[in-house]
């Protein structure tokens, strides 16, 4: 009798063994303080949750980390750390390390070394625009054609879309530079500063339109602490540090127990004296900016359990466009998806109980989508993982680590990740994009796009050390 094993298979088997070498050997991260929080037995547990029941595991790493954050009931947080007052009901991640654009990981490459958060170097709500906007954007102007630019036509996209007339001349002018170039280069090769003129148009054309006021969504981005500091104990916050690994034929592989969350906010209320601002306040998570009141509309969770990642997703109940998700999976937490029967779980009632500090009644309108652990499923048939808030244009082909999966940097510090969803079909990556000598894979952590160079223009010229075989 022959044993056929299948890419699902394979994976589970590939799980075990990695999990029992790491728990044999350890694993290398650039903090063993931090680490030791997450011992040995936690890891295989969650790990072989992840594998068994990962709506399950998804909604107990929920509970830990949407505790309030009082003194050390949170892991990562030392006694002390309240720090903003216009938000005293923060929550245990909103306390971790931003990892957005502007945050303190990677909003300063300069720093010599990065400082987690304390009371001395807090790090509020900095919000900014979605992520998935900035690489939509970008990747809409270098497409681009000079005859386009001629008839006036600007990408089709919501953000453009809502731009004034004036506000589009500008961006036009902006863009004629860039496109200009564009041309040069198809008819000869560029000198070193029109090479990096190009890069310079086109992130001030991006930014122009990000900057534009009246925004009605806002991201956050936050790591804990062991994800934090593998990022500063390998000099992953500037792009120097990023590229010199790809040129020693090193890799990137994040500790077991490192999280990073995307949260999505929207005003529920303008004005904190409107009528019913203290209702919506009763039944979103919310936080007070400029005067506004912003409500957590949806949540995404990526945990490493295993080597490729645990994926989770939740939106509030409210969200009108949540049942186009593609999966509405959860065995665990709401167990009866129809919206006659939606209530909790004992099992999530207790989780919500027993939490070092009790989680408030807000925290039950929020909903999980379903969870992630494979590429594919065990009739290699590819699984998919969306949010109507976060994926909302790309929602019914979305695979949240199909497209983490390929995010890569080169070695001129150009990081990239090809797919935005509908460019690229869910299911296994790219193997020959993301595995070459030419391309270093950011293990699905996203967020190291944002790294900036420390020393600029230098950074984006390989020179030294420029590897044979991968372009000039």
């Amino acid at each position: 009798m022959r044993l056929r094993l299948s890419r699902q298979n394979i994976f589970t088997i590939l799980s075990c063994l990695f999990l029992l070498s790491a728990a044999i050997a350890g694993w290398p991260t650039a903090s063993t303080v931090a680490q030791s929080e997450y011992d040995t037995l936690k890891k295989m547990r969650d790990a072989s949750k992840a594998i068994s029941n990962p709506d399950e595991l998804a909604w107990q790493q929920f509970a830990e980390i949407n505790q309030r954050a009082v003194d050390d009931k949170c892991p990562d947080l030392s006694t002390g750390q309240q720090r903003n007052s216009d938000n005293p009901y923060e929550v245990c991640w909103e306390r971790w390390a931003d990892s957005g654009a502007k945050g303190n990981v990677y909003g300063d490459p300069k720093q010599a070394s990065l400082e987690w958060p304390t009371p001395k170097h807090p790090q509020p709500f900095r919000p900014q625009r979605p992520a998935l906007d900035f690489l939509e954007l970008k990747s809409a102007i270098q497409n681009l054609k000079l005859t386009d630019l001629a008839d006036h036509k600007l990408p089709k996209l919501p953000l453009i879309n809502k731009l004034n007339n004036d506000q589009r001349a500008t961006l036009l002018g902006k863009l004629q530079a860039l496109l200009q170039l564009e041309f040069v280069r198809g008819e000869r090769k560029l000198s070193q500063e029109e090479s990096m003129s190009i890069e310079t148009f086109l992130n001030d054309a991006v930014s122009f339109v990000l900057e534009i006021e009246d925004q009605d969504e806002y991201e956050e981005i936050r790591m804990n602490r062991v994800a934090f500091d593998y990022v500063a104990g390998n000099g992953l916050w500037f792009v120097e540090g990023q590229r010199e690994i790809l040129r020693a034929g090193g890799s990137i592989s994040f500790p077991l127990g490192s999280i990073e969350v995307k949260a999505e906010w929207k005003p529920i209320c303008r004005q904190l004296s409107d009528d019913d601002c203290e209702k919506q306040q009763e039944v979103y998570h919310s936080k007070i900016y400029k005067n506004e009141v912003w409500g957590l509309h949806a949540l995404n969770m990526m945990y490493k359990s295993l080597p490729d990642w645990i994926w989770a997703t939740w939106e509030h109940k409210n969200n009108l466009d949540r049942w186009k998700a593609p999966t509405l999976r959860d065995s665990f937490g709401y167990p009866f998806t129809a919206p006659q029967v939606d209530r909790p779980s004992l099992g999530l009632i207790g989780l919500f109980d027993n939490a070092k500090v009790k989680l408030v009644n807000e925290w039950f309108s929020y909903r999980l989508n379903g969870t992630q652990t494979s590429f594919v499923d065990a009739n290699d048939k590819p699984t998919l993982l969306g949010n109507s808030v976060i994926e909302h244009d790309i929602l019914e082909t979305s695979s949240c680590i199909t497209c983490h999966s390929e995010g890569v940097v080169d070695q001129f510090g150009h990081s990239s990740v090809r797919t935005l969803g509908r460019h690229k079909a869910p299911g296994w990556p790219d193997s020959e994009r993301i595995s070459n000598t030419c391309h270093l894979s950011l293990d699905f952590v996203l967020s190291l796009m944002n790294a900036k160079c420390k020393y600029y223009p230098q950074c984006v010229i390989p020179g030294k050390g420029a590897i044979p075989g991968c372009g000039e």
